[in-house]
């Protein structure tokens, strides 16, 4: 993958949405059933850093090297064995017999590493040896920004949870070196999200995606309250609208809360709080707190009117 368009100097001004709302939301504290994506740097953002790709099997772990067999490299060239440098300071969590994926920088051994200690990935079995094998191919064949993204929304729609996690957290981190996102691909993530027949991993992802794009937040918005939206992509939706200051937000957040659906309620009520000054969701925020049927609603929408401020 060519490093170019990594290192041009960029300004953003765009929400890392998904893993803060995948961190903070019980509804997002699973994505496919695998939790979320890993933490750090985007993977492509690493591997563009990386001389060599490799994945091999730890074989001994020394006070300053780390012992490699059995590697199969897929960017430079190394042999079946070879030495990494290892900082006491960022000492790894590594054991023998680990197998592991290595992005390393140098031209020869020891290599050092790319990913801090808490971005390593280990790869449990063969099956997942080949899978990371296979998809790591294909990113590394993609040598523009456009071809990365691509691959990754193919992640996104595939059957592969761990693919779709690290997919979802590449596209949605807008923070650094993000890669390009139209507002027609932006509508149609949030048209995929808001599609009740696509697997429920597939539509919080591409709701996550969707809301790197403002024109993708107003079409995920436009949703809120139609049947069948999982409460997830609500919240994500009604706090990425505030968060980004969309026209009409108070509308789609005062939907949300009259709902049939307890939890897209729940969902809209974060959000509720930071635009309880807006009349109609003041409204029903009180309709709410008044409802002693669900003590724990009401409990949350007394909190939300609690914290209101005006809203802009």
């Amino acid at each position: 993958m060519k490093t170019g368009w990594l290192r041009e100097p960029r300004v953003t001004r765009v929400l890392l949405l998904a893993v803060t709302l995948l961190a903070a939301a019980p509804a997002w504290s699973q994505l496919g059933g695998h939790g979320m994506p890993r933490p750090g740097r985007p993977l492509h953002v690493r591997l563009a850093l990386a001389d060599v790709v490799a994945i091999a099997d730890v074989d001994r772990v020394d006070l300053g090297r780390i012992a490699v067999r059995d590697a199969r490299t897929l960017r430079g060239e190394t042999d079946d064995g070879f030495l990494i440098k290892r900082a006491p300071s960022r000492a790894p969590d590594l054991m023998a017999s680990d197998r592991v994926l290595f992005l390393l920088r140098g031209a020869r051994e020891p290599y050092v590493l790319v990913d801090e200690p808490r971005e390593l990935m280990r790869l449990p079995d063969e099956e997942a040896t080949t899978r990371w094998r296979d998809a790591l191919a294909e990113l590394l064949a993609a040598p523009h920004p456009e071809e990365v993204r691509d691959v990754y929304l193919a992640w996104v729609d595939g059957s592969d949870d761990e693919l779709r996690a690290a997919a979802t957290r590449a596209l949605a981190d807008r923070r650094e070196h993000p890669l390009p996102m139209t507002p027609e691909i932006a509508r149609e993530r949030a048209r995929i999200a808001l599609d009740s027949a696509r697997p429920l991993a597939v539509r919080r992802a591409s709701a996550a995606v969707a809301c790197g794009d403002p024109s993708g937040t107003r079409a995920l918005l436009a949703g809120v309250g139609a049947r069948g939206v999982d409460p997830g992509v609500v919240q994500l939706a009604l706090a990425t609208g505030t968060m980004q200051r969309i026209e009409g937000v108070e509308g789609s957040v005062a939907r949300a809360l009259r709902s049939q659906d307890r939890g897209v309620v729940r969902a809209a009520l974060p959000a509720a709080g930071a635009v309880a000054g807006d009349p109609r969701v003041r409204s029903e925020l009180e309709r709410i707190a008044g409802d002693d049927s669900d003590a724990k609603l009401a409990q949350g929408a007394r909190r939300a009117l609690g914290r209101r401020r005006p809203s802009s």
